[in-house]
């Protein structure tokens, strides 16, 4: 099964004109599909990491878009910011390439443990 999202000009449906990046969110403008995926482990045990390498997926993913939206919240977003001001060696307020390698890095090696 393959959808098709298409944003782009030649699109006579698409109401931007320019089209505009569409990210995640609540507004009729913004992305509405969701996917609920369900995984079941071997063994309890393997679901600390499980997680881990979950939330470093989306931090990859979200250091690949640029910093948009990955849609965390809660626990994940106060992590988030404590690498954030644990990483950011320049104090710019956002992580540079190495800095990002260095968060990812970070992750995984804590993961392996």
């Amino acid at each position: 099964m393959e959808y098709v999202y298409d944003n782009s000009e030649g699109n006579l449906h698409n109401p931007n004109r320019p089209p505009k990046r569409v990210t995640f969110g609540e507004q009729t403008t913004d992305e509405m599909a969701l996917l609920f995926l369900q995984a079941t482990l071997p063994s309890p045990a393997q679901v600390p990491a499980f997680r881990l390498a979950m939330m470093v997926s989306r931090i990859e993913q979200f250091f690949k878009e640029g910093g948009e939206s990955i849609g965390i919240g809660g626990r994940q977003a106060a992590m988030f910011r404590q690498l954030m001001e644990a990483f950011d060696k320049n104090h710019n307020g956002q992580l540079d390439p190495d800095e990002q390698s260095a968060v990812i890095e970070f992750l995984r090696r804590r993961g392996e443990r």
